[in-house]
């Protein structure tokens, strides 16, 4: 969503792995509700840890960019050439949406397609969709940010983000370990909420593209962030053993401190990375991640219709057929959009692309 001359080749990479991350979190959805502690349980518990902060980065790269961006203090353009393009194919793909769920699940009628088009504007009209309902926020907000952000020094960026962190992330993640009696005084509070919390990742990848972390070497962020994902996955299936069900808590994208420090780690160790790409190389990285915004619209319906239902259908072990989906989802969400981005107009409409 941003100028090819303000590209980063390691934002790309980051896109791109957060647009895997999330397709793979959807994919794994059916064996998470397997019976707790099978192998095939274990595995895609442990493949949504490392998933989870896919949805984290996305909101780190936006502000990483958008907030370093001087054209996003140009209201005409930050409406037309930004939130236009994120709105229309939003739009049409939420339609769609309304059709194929309706349709999958024999609901659609007249009737049932006007009210999921009535409570759009705060209710999504596909789970996976939630998302950009705080991204609107946040590039509608972009101008102000801006010009507030980069008048604050280095400083004051720290204690915004301190507040961020303690009140969103640290007292959160402290109620789930204290007796319940005293949850009340940790429990999140949703005036500190900041935009649903994700404020604090927008500004985040701004801060960390600015300053970053340099005293961290790549080695010291692989070992952090393998850490956090034992951590993770361990809680999670502890978690989810003692409610006799799949529990994600501790893989909430904001509560939980373990998964926000796993999204900086992984952020950081991509801004590391010495490339030494071709130019050709970049430019098909680059196209790849523009096409990432257009997969996140469509992936979930491919998962519903075609992937979901393999689960049933094929009989594969579930670990085998887990892999198949992702790729399955993966290929035909990639196909399907890079085909629309070849079509004039439709390319605008559907995957957010202006005519060359």
């Amino acid at each position: 969503m941003v100028e090819k001359s303000q590209r980063i080749i390691y934002i790309d990479f980051i896109r791109i792995i957060s647009m895997l991350g999330v397709i793979l979190l959807h994919v794994s959805a059916v064996p998470l509700r397997d019976k707790i502690g099978t192998s095939s349980w274990h595995i895609a518990n442990l493949l949504t840890t490392i998933a989870t902060p896919a949805v984290p980065l996305f909101f780190m790269i936006s502000g990483a960019l958008l907030l370093h961006s001087r054209r996003t203090a140009d209201l005409k353009y930050v409406w037309r050439h930004r939130i236009l393009k994120l709105f229309m194919p939003f739009l049409l793909w939420s339609i769609i949406a309304i059709l194929v769920y309706g349709r999958y699940k024999h609901t659609l009628t007249p009737q049932s397609f006007w009210q999921a088009i009535v409570a759009m504007p705060n209710v999504p009209t596909a789970e996976a969709l939630w998302f950009m309902y705080p991204m609107f926020v946040l590039y509608i907000l972009s101008p102000i940010l801006r010009q507030a952000i980069t008048a604050l020094s280095q400083k004051m960026l720290q204690y915004f983000l301190l507040i961020w962190l303690i009140t969103n992330s640290v007292l959160p993640t402290i109620a789930t370990y204290v007796p319940q009696n005293y949850k009340v005084a940790f429990n999140f509070n949703s005036y500190w909420a900041l935009v649903g919390g994700y404020l604090g990742y927008f500004v985040l990848g701004y801060y960390l593209r600015t300053y970053g972390l340099t005293k961290l070497k790549k080695w010291h962020l692989c070992l952090i962030n393998c850490l956090l994902v034992l951590l993770v996955t361990l809680e999670t299936y502890g978690a989810s053993l003692q409610m006799h069900q799949y529990n994600d808590h501790f893989k909430d994208y904001v509560q939980s401190l373990p998964i926000l420090f796993l999204s900086v780690g992984i952020f950081l160790l991509w801004q590391k990375v010495d490339f030494n790409l071709s130019a050709r190389t970049q430019h098909h990285i680059r196209s790849l991640a523009q096409l990432s915004y257009g997969v996140y619209l469509i992936h979930n319906l491919i998962v519903l219709v075609i992937t979901d239902p393999l689960y049933t259908w094929w009989h594969l072990p579930i670990t085998l057929q887990l892999s198949l989906n992702f790729v399955i989802a993966t290929t035909l969400s990639l196909s399907i959009i890079w085909i629309i981005t070849k079509i004039p107009i439709v390319r605008f409409l559907l995957a957010g692309e202006y005519d060359r």
